[in-house]
């Protein structure tokens, strides 16, 4: 995919468009350098989550050129955003490859209190059940056999340093920066829930997608963009 004013991090629209035949997807960016970057690397990965641009891509990667189509505050980006979507005709899928409208993505989700109980009652049920309690018992088992760790013990000047570094940041008010992310329904891409943290993500995918984000981080690979569960109809997407 060609990538037209990588430079820019500003807020704006963009549009990704098929030098083919015309079609275009809008979307929008609080920054763009780093939304450009993340479209490309999960295209490259074949793990993008709109299946319609994914699918050109693989077949003529280099007939997708993606631009800045105007700079917009933060606040007016969801709106501007539907201005072009419309404009365009980009939901039409003789036209573009927008599936939904704009702003979906960042929208925060409300739940009816029907909806809020089923959960509940679904997750208790779940982190109850013989079948979690073994997978937890099988967890610890690992964690136990840990060589990393197993036995030693950080000395005491470590251990004050660590201490006295938590206690600078607890006093200027620094807090640790969490991995932000969304998850989506892989087959409609209809948000399910944002967390500001990864651990908050086993309220509604307990245990597997924390596995896989740990898995990947002793591999090395911190730098991924979206992860997809497809035994789960699940989509990650780091935000």
């Amino acid at each position: 995919m060609i990538i037209e004013n990588l430079e820019y991090k500003e807020s704006a629209i963009y549009s990704i468009t098929n030098t083919d035949n015309g079609m275009v997807y809008i979307g929008q960016a609080v920054n763009y350098h780093k939304r450009a970057i993340s479209h490309r690397s999960a295209l490259n990965k074949n793990t993008h989550y709109n299946q319609h641009l994914q699918r050109v891509y693989n077949k003529y990667s280099d007939i997708l050129k993606m631009t800045i189509v105007e700079f917009v505050n933060k606040e007016s980006l969801t709106e501007r955003e539907n201005y072009w979507i419309e404009l365009f005709d980009a939901r039409n899928d003789k036209k573009g490859y927008n599936m939904i409208e704009g702003g979906r993505l960042i929208k925060p989700i409300s739940y009816t209190q029907e909806r809020k109980d089923k959960l509940s009652k679904s997750l208790k049920d779940t982190f109850q059940s013989d079948e979690y309690i073994e997978y937890r018992k099988v967890c610890s088992k690992r964690m136990s056999e840990n060589p990393l760790m197993l036995g030693k013990k950080h000395s005491d000047s470590w251990r004050k340093a660590i201490a006295e570094t938590n206690e600078r940041k607890r006093k200027l008010g620094i807090k640790k920066k969490g991995i932000k992310v969304r998850v989506l329904n892989d087959v409609t891409y209809e948000i399910i829930g944002e967390f500001d943290r990864i651990k908050d993500v086993t309220c509604i995918a307990p245990g597997y997608i924390t596995e896989k984000i740990c898995k990947l981080r002793k591999e090395g690979i911190t730098n991924w963009t979206t992860l997809e569960f497809k035994t789960k109809k699940l989509i990650v997407e780091r935000v």
